[in-house]
């Protein structure tokens, strides 16, 4: 019964898209965005506390639906821990290449191969990278949870929770700072690039 913690594993293919181009979803709306009187900080802050309480929820509705299904309760106390890692990790990403290469969407009402090619290999590009970067970053909280599990249990759960905790909110931390030093340089920028004129 290892089923449920995969469940931040799955959710992270649901909120890339949404998590990669923060600001490309605002569209002509971005330029409002940066007109509140705010720090870059506060309106990355922003954004990723709504992405994160939708994965959250998302994540905690999959793993009760996997533990229920694969009547794998006892792993379930690692859920939480691995879904901070998860997201953490994820909007650490994230972050970095909203603000390094925002992406213009589509307009609406355009067809699946008209949105491929307005976006380009720059999208398509940016997403399997940021998911393989993410996805070897959570190589050492999933590690520790196999630990705290298997091969003799060497580890205490606890620790294996501790440790994906402190690694999901160090690299969002980190992230956090980077990005929005680089975002207060190219607020222009950014808004020129997602506007749909």
């Amino acid at each position: 019964g290892w089923i449920p913690p995969l469940a931040p594993g799955l959710v992270l293919l649901d909120g890339l898209p949404i998590a990669l181009n923060m600001f490309g979803w605002e569209r002509n709306a971005a330029s409002f965005l940066f007109v509140f009187l705010t720090t870059p900080k506060r309106l990355i802050l922003g954004k990723n506390l709504a992405t994160a309480i939708a994965l959250v929820l998302e994540t905690a509705v999959l793993s009760l639906l996997l533990a229920a299904l694969s009547n794998s309760w006892s792993v379930l106390r690692f859920v939480p821990a691995l879904t901070v890692a998860a997201v953490g990790c994820q909007l650490a990403v994230g972050n970095l290449v909203s603000v390094i290469t925002p992406l213009r969407l589509p307009r609406e009402g355009t067809d699946v191969f008209s949105q491929a090619t307005e976006q380009g290999c720059l999208a398509i590009f940016a997403q399997l990278t940021s998911f393989a970067v993410i996805g070897l970053m959570l190589v050492l909280p999933a590690s520790f949870m196999v630990l705290a599990v298997a091969f003799g249990e060497v580890l205490e759960p606890w620790m294996a929770n501790g440790f994906s905790i402190l690694w999901g909110v160090f690299f969002y931390l980190l992230s956090l700072t980077v990005t929005a030093r680089i975002l207060k340089r190219r607020m222009p920028e950014v808004v020129n690039w997602v506007q749909t004129v």
